[in-house]
C-alpha cells in the first residue's frame, strides 16, 4: 500500500515498501558509496505520474534504507540518559535495543527532485512505519543539510576544541567557509591562489595546527596535509533520534536529554 503526499506540488508520489534495486537506481548520488547496505526496511519515493514508473530509474525519486541499531552510540546514551545501557548484561542490553530502536542509514533524492523537501517528508513519512518507539541515525551532512530536523528529529553535535574552531574561522576570514571542507583538493587550490599575505598567514597558522599531532606536524604544504587538517576540523556526525509521539526540537544543541525522552514511554521490554 502507498502513501499518497499532500502536496499538490508533488502530486503522484508515492511511498510504498521497496528492494535493493530500487536502492542501486540511485546509489550512485549518494555521497558515502554505492554498495547497498544492510537493511531492515527500505521505502522508495516513486513517481506514478503519466507512466513515469516505467521510464529510466523505474520512477524512483528517492530512497531511505532502515538498518538494525548499533550496540552503543554516544550520542544515544546522552538523549536517554543512558537507558540501554549499565544493565549488566550484554544480551539483554541488545535485545533491548533491537526491540526498540531502528536506524536510518541512507537517504537520496534524485537530483531533479531536490529543493522542494522532500528528503524531509521522506523520513517523516516512513519513520512511523517501523512500529518501533525510537528512530536514530548519525549524519555528518546535517551539519549542513538539516532535513532530519525538519522531519521532527531532534539533534545532538559535539562541540569543536579550540584549536579547531579558530583555524576555522582562520578559513573563514579568507573565503573559505566549512561547506567547502569536505573538498580538499578545491580547499588547497584556493590556499595556493591567495595573496602572499593572506596565504602566508593562513599557512603559518596550518603549521602551528599541525604541530599538535606528532609526526604529522612534519607534513610539508602539499594537498595531502590540507586532507588530514580538514579532516580534524570537519564536523563530527551529528545524532539524531525521533520519538514516537514526541514532538522533535528543531535546533536542540549540546547534551541535554531530548525533551519526553527519559520518560521513555512506549519501551518494548
Amino acid at each position: 500500500m502507498g502513501y499518497l503526499f499532500d502536496c499538490s506540488v508533488c502530486g503522484g508520489l508515492v511511498i510504498e515498501e521497496g528492494c535493493a534495486d530500487d536502492w542501486r537506481a540511485l546509489a550512485g548520488y549518494h555521497y558515502c558509496d554505492e554498495k547497498v547496505p544492510a537493511y531492515k526496511a527500505l521505502y522508495v519515493l516513486r513517481d506514478r505520474r503519466d507512466g513515469r514508473a516505467c521510464r529510466p530509474f523505474n520512477g524512483v525519486a528517492g530512497v531511505i534504507v532502515y538498518s538494525m541499531p548499533v550496540a552503543n552510540i554516544r550520542g544515544r546514551n546522552i538523549a536517554t540518559s543512558g537507558y540501554f545501557t549499565g544493565l549488566g548484561d550484554r544480551s539483554m542490553q541488545l535485545e533491548l535495543i533491537n526491540k526498540n530502536i531502528r536506524c536510518i542509514r541512507r537517504v537520496v533524492i534524485e537530483p531533479r527532485y531536490r529543493g522542494i523537501g522532500l528528503a524531509s517528508k521522506l523520513v517523516r513519512e516512513t519513520m512511523p512505519l517501523l512500529g518501533v518507539p525510537f528512530i536514530e541515525s548519525l549524519a555528518v551532512m546535517g551539519n549542513f543539510n538539516p532535513f532530519f530536523e525538519k522531519a521532527g528529529m531532534t539533534p545532538y553535535r559535539k562541540g569543536r576544541d579550540v584549536k579547531s574552531a579558530v583555524l576555522a574561522e582562520v578559513l573563514a576570514s579568507v573565503g573559505i567557509s566549512e561547506e567547502l571542507f569536505i573538498d580538499p583538493q578545491k580547499v588547497h587550490e584556493m590556499i595556493e591562489k591567495l595573496g602572499n599575505n593572506d596565504r602566508f598567514f593562513v599557512c603559518d597558522r596550518i603549521d602551528k595546527f599541525v604541530k599538535a599531532f606528532g609526526k604529522r606536524g612534519k607534513m610539508v604544504h602539499s594537498v595531502e596535509r590540507t586532507r588530514y587538517v580538514l579532516g580534524k576540523l570537519s564536523f563530527s556526525p551529528v545524532y539524531y533520534i525521533w520519538c514516537e509521539g514526541v514532538k522533535g526540537e528543531k535546533g536542540v544543541k549540546g547534551e541535554k536529554g531530548v525533551k519526553g525522552v527519559k520518560s521513555l514511554k512506549g519501551v518494548k521490554v
